[in-house]
């Protein structure tokens, strides 16, 4: 597309934008500025192309100061007038022409719409058409997954009747969603259709329904599906007779003016759906997303940001990567979450705008959620972004907050005025009592985080496809992302290209570096320095790749880091191959394949073959295994000896005993998992290291525990974290004070180095954004309902039980797991399983199986029975590991005690099903005979 198209297509997607009843209004065009900003072309080019534009007669001006440029079709539709000049004095020149004519100005509401003339150019027309058919109209049923534009287009379609004088101006349009009445027939009839005197307890008047109010108007039945069969009845009524009866009367006496819009998100072919697809003739499918064309695509993203600039009356400079990755990612809610993702992008750049003293806001890839990033790896689609979207060289795009591009829509997904405004509120607010901008901007950016997670909810989406790439389990993606494109930068610089694994590798250390944030990482400064000055290309392109990291994940880069990485730069242009000066890497694991699947995902990511695995089934013989290890261990020595990483129990007697047979050696890391192999490979392709070094470096390094972290089932206490126990009473003094002295003095508490705070339940009301660590538990007499934090009443402090829950909360047992152990017998239990349980982790399986069990005792009604609970606590979490190992029990009568017990049997079916699907087991009939033989024993 040349420069001039884009110019030109750039100028009609404005003019499109604009009602042609603006021209009466001051609006007269759009200016140079306003042109280059959109098309991302510099001023002084886009005023060339405009000019070939007006003398080819595509482009009309409006002279004076500033000059304004418009559209000539668009005008000439837009007037209903055949322009022959291209070069206006004004606006009101145009429009004497148009007064000369008479004409009824009329304008077209669904012009507004992105895809009016392309995606939804057939469903517009049936609507249309469906607007102006006499006498009355024709009803209309909207059907799409949430968040493609229902609810827009059925207000569109309100405005094109009023705008075609088929409804009166003074006409309205009523929404009522029947979502929120499904559980109540009764009040859903009374909201629709009102309700006489005495209809139901507390009608004390006749009210008005929905009905009444429409007055020959729009009625919006939002989620139709959901309306009850007696609404179903009603309704059908309204549509075949335009009568209907209100709640509690007899007779269909009352005349029906209404023009009625339905929306759903079912099938079409759907029982639910067919008596309404027999009584509504037009039905309109909208297309998701996805179906949509990138141009389009690209035009809404364009509008919602240019909307929040708007908004918030400042301009939002925008990063083309940015643009490209809102282009990218699956975006499951469709256009609602699009606006809404963009509008939470926006305020966190808006946080950063008020509390930093911007000039502008700000919208970089720092800002993104993981989630956005799902598509960004996907080189298809962005070849075809570069090859139909307009995205030039320059690195970002300048949003004004002059540019009118709002529509007044009403928009359910809309947040950004309420967060805005409690951004503006709490910045005030905080700012009075003395906090920091520091504390300020991390506590609003949780404040931020709330809505984040209440989209996930109403879309229901997280970010799936991120998981399909290995490296995005334990690499976040921005990080990944950001790593990319500044090594690309790098290797233009050097004029050399690096592998694959080297991007893998450098993502890893500057998600180390993250995690690990302000911690003193070098010793020896002054050493590297002078190692440094003898490669100064590797140092320049290392400089290029720290500006963009600071740039793009908003974090500081030291020196120290910089010369790191021109280490790693030099490193990786010396090391071609894994050559024989490197040290042997050997992962040994109980399970079928657990070792092996490690060390290939390892493998794969950076590109090699130096992991080697041997895989420990729970009935092999050790000795077997010590055997095959020693084997192995003298095949990939290559003079600097054997890394052993195991995951526990006797393997950690190996390196010793194959010392001792071979000469070689070895040494033992423990605890072993994906990350700590990547780390440990990484080490040893690319850095100069012996056996010691490596193994103590190991010990002392957890990998990219921003990300690893999170993806983690168990729960894991962050040493780097600071950790808090808070007591609490009514009124923080006297109990509180002596409970904290108690809890001070205990030892594991001493050991952990944990802070223990005397608060009041007002008190943290107002300080809790600003805990900078991790509240482990309450204790004390009030529940400050901290999420992730157990409670412990007093009177367990004093007890053993609060000991033992305090002890198991320091070895890293989930908090949701305490918060259960309400009793002795919880405690007792889990410290029962960690003593009986061989591999299997007790807290994971006391979660799963002790839900289980109040499910089962709740549906049988069994109360209070600690001796049927202790026995099918232990026996049911010993089943799980016995499954695992493929060593089931067998009963002697199984067929019998099922037929014999089949509502018992389908009752533990079902309940236990969510333990099977968690553990990647199943039942069998046997295992599930002896627990219904100890429940009959009650």
């Amino acid at each position: 597309m040349k420069r001039k198209e884009k110019v030109h297509n750039a100028l009609k997607s404005l003019c499109d934008k604009m009602a042609a009843e603006e021209f009466f209004k001051g609006f007269q065009g759009f200016t140079t500025e306003e042109l280059a900003a959109y098309v991302n072309i510099e001023r002084n080019n886009v005023s060339k192309e405009l000019n070939v534009l007006i003398n080819e007669m595509k482009v009309v001006k409006i002279t004076g100061r500033p000059v304004f440029y418009l559209d000539k079709e668009y005008l000439e539709n837009s007037l209903s007038l055949q322009l022959n000049e291209s070069i206006y004095q004004s606006i009101d020149a145009l429009l004497a022409l148009k007064n000369k004519s008479k004409d009824v100005f009329i304008a077209n509401p669904f012009s507004h719409m992105i895809g009016y003339n392309d995606s939804l150019k057939n469903q517009i027309k049936k609507l249309e058409a469906a607007v102006i058919y006499p006498p009355d109209g024709l009803h209309i049923l909207l059907v799409g997954p949430t968040g493609v534009g229902k609810s827009t287009l059925a207000e569109f379609m309100y405005k094109y009747a009023v705008a075609t004088k088929v409804i009166s101006e003074n006409a309205s349009f009523v929404v009522f969603n029947c979502a929120d009445y499904a559980e109540n027939p009764q009040l859903l009839m009374a909201q629709l259709f009102g309700y006489v005197k005495g209809a139901f307890t507390g009608a004390d008047s006749d009210k008005d329904g929905l009905i009444d109010k429409v007055n020959g108007g729009y009625l919006f039945l939002d989620e139709i599906h959901r309306l009850s069969p007696e609404g179903q009845e009603m309704l059908f009524t309204v549509i075949d007779k335009k009568l209907y009866r209100r709640l509690g009367e007899i007779e269909l006496k009352r005349k029906a003016n209404v023009r009625i819009i339905g929306a759903t998100t079912k099938d079409l072919n759907s029982s639910l759906l067919e008596t309404f697809v027999r009584r509504i003739p037009i039905i309109v499918e909208l297309p998701p997303l996805e179906q949509r064309s990138l141009p389009e695509r690209y035009e809404m993203v364009r509008q919602f940001i240019s909307n929040e600039a708007k908004r918030i009356n400042v301009d939002i400079a925008t990063d083309a990567e940015v643009i490209k990755a809102m282009l990218l990612y699956n975006c499951q809610g469709n256009i609602g979450q699009l606006k809404s993702d963009i509008q939470l992008i926006c305020a966190r750049g808006y946080l950063e705008y008020k509390t930093q003293n911007r000039k502008r806001v700000e919208m970089t890839m720092a800002l993104l959620p993981d989630y956005i990033f799902s598509g960004f790896f996907d080189s298809k689609k962005r070849n075809e972004i570069e090859s139909t979207i307009e995205l030039s060289d320059k690195k970002e795009i300048i949003f004004s907050k002059s540019l009118d591009t709002c529509i007044n829509i009403e928009d359910k997904y809309s947040i950004s005025q309420k967060i805005y405004g409690e951004i503006n509120t709490k910045l005030v607010e905080y700012a009075e009592k003395g906090y920091s901008k520091d504390i300020i901007n991390k506590a609003l950016d949780k404040h931020i985080q709330k809505y984040i997670n209440e989209l996930e909810k109403k879309f229901n989406y997280r970010c799936q496809s991120v998981q399909n790439e290995e490296h995005f389990r334990f690499i976040k993606p921005n990080v990944y992302h950001a790593v990319e494109y500044s090594l690309k930068l790098a290797e233009k610089s050097l004029e050399r290209s690096f592998a694959s694994r080297v991007y893998v590798s450098l993502s890893m250390h500057i998600s180390e570096l993250i995690a690990n944030y302000g911690s003193k990482r070098y010793e020896n400064l002054e050493d590297i320095k002078s190692i440094v000055l003898n490669y100064p290309k590797e140092y320049e392109a290392a400089g290029i790749i720290r500006d963009e990291l600071e740039r793009e994940l908003r974090i500081i880069i030291s020196e120290e880091e910089v010369i790191f990485i021109t280490m790693f730069l030099y490193a990786v242009n010396k090391e071609n191959s894994y050559d024989s000066n490197k040290i042997g890497i050997l992962i040994i694991c109980h399970g079928e394949n657990t070792a092996t699947s490690i060390a290939n995902v390892a493998n794969k990511l950076l590109s090699t073959n130096i992991c080697n695995a041997i895989d420990m089934p729970l009935d092999r013989n050790v000795e077997d295994t010590l055997k095959e290890a020693i084997d192995i261990v003298r095949k990939i020595d290559r003079k600097m000896g054997v890394l052993l990483m195991i995951d526990m129990g006797a393997l950690a007697t190996f390196p010793e005993i194959i010392t001792e047979k071979t000469g070689i050696k070895t040494k033992c890391v423990e605890m072993v998992s994906t990350p700590l192999v990547l780390e440990a490979i990484r080490k040893c392709l690319f850095f100069d290291i012996d056996l010691d070094s490596l193994g103590e470096e190991l010990k002392t390094i957890t990998p990219y525990t921003e990300r690893s972290a999170a993806l983690r089932q168990g729960y894991k206490l962050e040493n780097r974290r600071k950790k808090y126990i808070l007591v609490t009473c009514m009124t923080g003094v006297g109990t509180a004070k002596k409970l904290v002295s108690i809890i001070r003095n205990m030892k594991f508490v001493k050991n952990h180095k944990i802070e223990v705070i005397n608060i009041n339940k007002n008190e943290y009301e107002h300080k809790s954004d600003f805990f900078e660590g991790q509240v482990l538990a309450v204790a004390g007499t009030v529940d400050l309902n901290i999420s992730d934090a157990v409670y412990i009443p007093t009177e367990q402090i004093i007890t053993q039980e609060g000991m033992n829950k305090f002890e198991l909360l320091l070895k890293n047992t989930d908090p949701y797991i305490l918060g259960s152990l309400n009793s002795s017998l919880g405690v007792t239990l889990l410290k029962a399983l960690e003593e009986t349980l061989v591999f299997l982790n007790p807290a994971k399986v006391y979660q799963c199986i002790s839900s289980a069990y109040k499910l089962i005792a709740s549906e049988l009604d069994i109360q209070g029975s600690e001796s049927l609970e202790t026995r099918f606590m232990i026996h049911c979490c010993c089943m799980i590991e016995r499954l695992i190992r493929n060593d089931s029990i067998y009963h002697h009568d199984a067929n019998t005690t099922i037929n014999e017990n089949k509502l018992l049997y389908n009752i533990l079916r079902y309940n236990l099903k969510n333990t099977e699907e968690v553990f990647g087991v199943s039942i069998p009939d046997t295992e599930i005979c002896y627990v219904i033989d100890m429940i009959n024993t009650v």
